[in-house]
């Protein structure tokens, strides 16, 4: 998958794009605010319409390639180094994300299998029905 980068491209369109290929997958965009690169819940962007050109120093332009066999470690270090945007992926549990960093070897093919399956067990589970018994 291939998503094209300009100036004017914003959070939201990568996220929709990147979520059209995964669907239990999705992109956080950080703001590392005190640069220790641990990236906390509050330097997560939670404005999608900001353009990534108001998040990064460098140039953006290009595409960005997205490959279902790539680890997420690398994804994340790549868009990094070469775009300068702080991403971390999250993966679907249920109605929760959850970030994938103990998990980030594992490709995004992996991870999306990992998420439908934790979906599917945790459907199964609420479907069932609990009565009390005296």
């Amino acid at each position: 998958m291939q998503i094209k980068l300009k100036l004017e491209t914003t959070i939201e369109e990568i996220q929709k794009q990147f979520t059209s290929l995964f669907p239990h997958l999705k992109l956080g965009f950080f703001r590392d605010l005190n640069q220790d690169q641990i990236l906390t819940a509050n330097e997560l962007i939670r404005n999608d319409k900001l353009k990534i050109s108001e998040l990064s120093d460098i140039a953006i332009s290009g595409t960005l390639e997205i490959d279902p066999l790539q680890t997420i470690i690398d994804f994340e270090k790549s868009i990094l180094s070469q775009y300068g945007l702080q991403v971390q992926v999250f993966r679907k549990s249920g109605n929760a994300w959850l970030v994938t960093t103990s998990t980030d070897s594992k490709t995004f093919a992996e991870q999306e299998a990992l998420a439908i399956e934790m979906n599917r067990t945790i459907e199964k589970a609420e479907s069932s029905d609990y009565q009390e018994h005296d």
